[in-house]
């Protein structure tokens, strides 16, 4: 996973590569002109709990500018990037083609209308693989985690992560949006975790989905979603990392 200042870097280049100014995508985002301007001078960390807002402001996805995918630029911002170079005239020419393709796709939805079943049968046609499950892990205010729960269970092959060693079902909000209460989460175990990383951390016996800082003679342990504190672990707590979420 990216860091703040490297998630911050990005959005500044997706930006520009956008043509559009500061205003601009703190308009788009919903957030004061003020606040963008501090995000990129640095002095205040990229908000995390709003990747989802910056992600569809500048045309990509949450995962890409987290880091958690490599991709390239996406179809649309290829488009937006395009359209941008042409003048008024030619812009004009690329959305009257963009509202028909809409329009001929809105057809094809309501000409392509699947059943329950046939919907039942597709998930079923999917191929399946076995992963162990290791039950629930908080995105709030901690969860018990014992090996009395594991078990294996199969999921869809294509959703599993190849070095994923288990997997874990999301318990509360703290995480959002990057990962929704219910969601399955999964692990490549490993003692140690970088600075900056997502993990799954036991804190006196009670399992946590946290991003991880270690910060002088304690860790902090961060939530995505600004309702929740910082969790402080000093040297007085038990503190176990369980591993490494991989998507």
């Amino acid at each position: 996973m990216r860091t703040n200042d490297e998630i911050m870097n990005l959005v500044t280049e997706l930006r520009k590569q956008r043509r559009m100014t500061a205003a601009d995508l703190a308009e788009s985002v919903g957030i004061a002109k003020s606040a963008m301007s501090r995000y990129e001078n640095r002095s205040r960390q990229f908000p995390v709990n709003k990747v989802a807002e910056f992600a569809k402001a500048l045309g990509t996805s949450p995962e890409f500018l987290l880091g958690f995918k490599t991709e390239v630029a996406t179809t649309l911002s290829q488009i937006t990037d395009t359209s941008a170079k042409l003048d008024e005239k030619r812009q004009t020419t690329i959305l009257n083609v963009a509202k028909k393709e809409l329009n001929e796709q809105e057809h094809e939805k309501q000409d392509n209308v699947i059943s329950l079943e046939q919907r039942r049968q597709q998930r079923l046609s999917r191929k399946l693989a076995t992963i162990c499950f290791a039950g629930a892990v908080s995105a709030g205010t901690g969860e018990f985690l014992g090996d009395e729960t594991t078990k294996q269970i199969e999921l869809p092959e294509d959703m599993i992560p190849v070095i994923a060693d288990f997997c874990l079902i999301v318990n509360g909000k703290s995480m959002e949006p990057v990962f929704t209460d219910g969601s399955y989460v999964f692990i490549e175990k490993q003692p140690e975790l970088p600075n900056g990383s997502i993990g799954v951390i036991i804190v006196n016996n009670e399992a946590f989905l946290k991003r991880v800082w270690f910060e002088n003679n304690h860790a902090r342990l961060e939530s995505f979603n600004e309702d929740y504190k910082d969790i402080i672990v000093t040297e007085e707590d038990d503190f176990r990392i369980i591993g490494k979420v991989v998507m």
